[in-house]
C-alpha cells in the first residue's frame, strides 16, 4: 500500500483516498461478519449513520479516537483495519483457541489438514451460493 500522504488547508495530515476506501472496506466486511447494520455500529461508537456510511465508503478520516472505538466495537484490532494483516490471536473466537488449548503439540498436523479440509469445502459451498 502506498502511504502518500496530503496535507489540508490547516496542514493537518490526511490519508489518500484509496487508503481510506480500503480501510472502509475492511470495516464493512468486519461488520457484516459480525452481523451488524451500519446504523448498529455507528450508535456503538457515538458517531452519525451518515458518518458511518462515508467511513465505510472512504470518504471521511478515521480519526485515532473513533478507530479505538471501531475495534472495540468490531472486536478486532488496528493491524486489520489499518493494514488489512490479522493477528492470528485476536482473529479466532476464544472459544477455537480453547478446543485448541486440548490438542498435543504432535497432533497439530492432523488439525492443520482438517482445517485446510473444511476452509476449501466452505470455499466451494461459497461460490455454489453466489
Amino acid at each position: 500500500m502506498k502511504n502518500v500522504e496530503s496535507k489540508t488547508s490547516n496542514g493537518k495530515r490526511r490519508l489518500p483516498k484509496d487508503e481510506n476506501k480500503m480501510i472502509g472496506t475492511r470495516i464493512r466486511k468486519r461488520r457484516r461478519a459480525l452481523k451488524l447494520k451500519q446504523k448498529e455500529l455507528a450508535e456503538m461508537i457515538n458517531i452519525s449513520d451518515n458518518y458511518m456510511s462515508k467511513l465505510e465508503n472512504g470518504n471521511a478520516q478515521l480519526s485515532i479516537a473513533i478507530l479505538k472505538d471501531m475495534i472495540r466495537a468490531l472486536n478486532t484490532d488496528d493491524n486489520y483495519i489499518l493494514e488489512g494483516t490479522v493477528n492470528a490471536a485476536s482473529a479466532v473466537p476464544a472459544e477455537t483457541l480453547n478446543i485448541l488449548a486440548e490438542v498435543e503439540e504432535d497432533e497439530f498436523h492432523y488439525i492443520n489438514r482438517i482445517l485446510a479440509y473444511h476452509v476449501e469445502f466452505l470455499k466451494g459451498f461459497r461460490k455454489k451460493r453466489k
